[in-house]
């Protein structure tokens, strides 16, 4: 060991050397600069009004450059003086490139924009969109012929379930929506995002914002439910001391608040007779409240990691949640009794953060979507596992019975909405192919086209990732080649479903050498995508 550095974090981030050997590691709004010879803290540099999401050095260097949610960040490396912030994105700034002159940087984001910045003036020189979807939450209308698809980069998708026809979109949200929530009547939906502790109540008819609730004590919203009576609207998500919010819909004024210090609340749930409302956050615990009184009723505690998703059976007597956390494990599903407390079954299948529980509408089965890219049944009066549905190829972020006890949607970061028959009989441990009877009936907001993109980190030394897209399955090939033409490294990745690989887990990985295992020197290179009868090439630096 050359050097232990360390200091306080509740969230482990990304760690990027300098071109010097200068190391630092984004915490939550601030950036450390460590010395990696000596492991000596050398400055902090601050700025962002939201944690770091992205970091580079300029070539030269002499400059730092952040990415947050609320734009790009430039500081003087050996002064840490904030230089200037690139404003065009709408949310957060996953990745960072320079070109290899230091005067150009390129921006990708999660508002499915990549920018094209001149360094040296700070504008925009041009904006490239729709290289990314992701959905956040899934829906059904309460009649179950509609389905709205919460877009992670902004904006609800309304589908019909029949034709799978994309019915329109409502833009109304303020951008990102985490969480939404269809009212009881199917004429309003709610949703929730980082603006600033804000419900919008958008008219599913007209596509026109009803309303505007602002919370005001949080700093953005992940949750949103409407009461099973449509009278109220909860929301939750990271506040100072308080936790929940509690509307009236018909009026728009605040019925109460739960002020206790949760810090982080992820899931929200009404009990079906409305009386009672169910949170949990990054406490590990759940909480039930009576929505008549304000007062607490009791407390849930089994679960080690961040309560992700909660929700009531339908005869409100039983609870259903899912937990999970990249660095605490837990990823389990716990079934709880309402009225005792009494946790009646902890359900261990799933290998990553478990995002989203339902009940079926009889009560019969739970549904659980995990970051694992896997959606698992459950008998829910048994505690047993039934099967395991294969689709995506992202995490599921959301998934939603239809009111008729017949469909199952689940919605994802692989930019797709999956709609499953699960009540059919199959192969638990096999894909569902798209045209088998009973398995996965359709999908919605599928990718148009196959694409490569540019990879990350580049320049590079030693390894990078290559991000991609396909609209279709093929077996798929990359290839590597130095300027002059002569292939040094060929990376088969097999058959792989359509879906969009950006991430760490899901792109392609290059560890900087070629066929016999030998780190290849600095300079400019060359990757093509081979997809089917797709090609696409692009060019990347490594820099040592």
């Amino acid at each position: 060991m050359i050097a232990s550095i360390s200091y306080d974090l509740d969230v482990s981030l990304p760690i990027v050397i300098g071109p010097t050997g200068t190391h630092q590691r984004p915490p939550d709004r601030v950036i450390h600069l460590w010395d990696i010879t000596t492991g000596e803290h050398l400055r902090t540099l601050e700025g962002p009004r939201g944690s770091i999401s992205s970091i580079v050095f300029h070539p030269n260097n002499n400059t730092l450059v952040g990415g947050s949610w609320d734009g790009i960040h430039l500081w003087d490396a050996k002064t840490g003086e904030h230089l200037k912030t690139l404003e065009g994105h709408t949310t957060w700034v996953d990745y960072l490139s320079f070109s290899p002159d230091g005067n150009t940087l390129i921006s990708e984001s999660r508002d499915a924009t990549m920018y094209v910045w001149d360094v040296n003036s700070g504008n925009p020189k041009r904006s490239i969109e729709g290289h990314a979807i992701s959905y956040s939450s899934v829906a059904f209308s309460p009649d179950g012929s509609i389905l709205a698809g919460g877009v992670y980069e902004g904006g609800i998708r309304l589908w019909d379930i029949k034709t799978g026809e994309e019915l329109k979109t409502l833009t109304g949200t303020g951008g990102r929506v985490y969480e939404l929530s269809y009212s009881p009547d199917g004429d309003m939906i709610a949703s929730v995002g980082p603006d600033q502790g804000a419900i919008f109540l958008l008219d599913v008819n007209t596509t026109n914002v009803i309303r505007r609730m602002r919370s005001g004590f949080c700093k953005w919203l992940d949750c949103v439910s409407f009461s099973p009576d449509g009278k109220l609207v909860a929301a939750g998500g990271e506040g100072i001391e308080g936790d929940i919010s509690i509307w009236d819909v018909g009026t728009g004024k605040l019925h109460f608040r739960i002020w206790e210090r949760t810090r982080f609340v992820e899931s929200v749930a009404f009990s079906p007779d409305s009386k009672m409302l169910a949170y949990g956050g990054t406490d590990d615990i759940i909480r039930l409240w009576d929505v008549d009184s304000g007062e607490r009723i009791r407390m849930y505690e089994g679960h080690t990691a961040n309560i992700r998703s909660i929700a009531f059976s339908p005869d409100g007597n039983t609870l259903v949640s899912g937990s999970g956390h990249y660095a605490d494990g837990d990823n389990t599903v716990r079934l709880w009794d309402v009225k005792s407390g009494e946790l009646l079954h902890t359900l261990e299948q799933h290998t990553d953060i478990v995002n989203s529980v339902a009940f079926s509408p009889d009560g019969n089965i739970i549904a659980s979507g995990s970051s694992d890219t896997y959606i698992r049944l459950w008998d829910a009066n048994k505690g047993t596992h039934l099967r395991k549905l294969e689709g995506h190829t992202g995490p599921v972020h959301s998934i939603s019975f239809s009111s008729d006890n017949h469909t199952l949607a689940s919605g994802s970061s692989d930019g797709t909405v999956l709609l499953w028959d699960y009540r059919s009989e199959a192969n638990v441990d096999e894909p569902f192919p798209v045209e088998s009877r009973g398995k996965k009936l359709v999908t919605l907001g599928q990718i148009k086209r196959n694409r490569l993109f540019q990879n990350y980190p580049n320049p590079f030394n030693p390894e990078t990732w290559i991000p991609y897209q396909l609209a279709s399955p093929a077996h798929v090939r990359i290839s590597i080649w130095t300027e002059d033409g002569k292939l040094i490294r060929t990376l088969d990745l097999g058959n792989k479903l359509s879906g969009i690989y950006q991430d760490h887990d899901r792109a392609a990985y290059w560890d900087g050498k070629n066929e016999n295992g030998e780190k290849i020197a600095s300079g400019v290179y060359f990757y093509t995508l081979t997809a089917g009868n797709f090609t696409a090439t692009r060019k990347m630096l490594i820099r040592k």
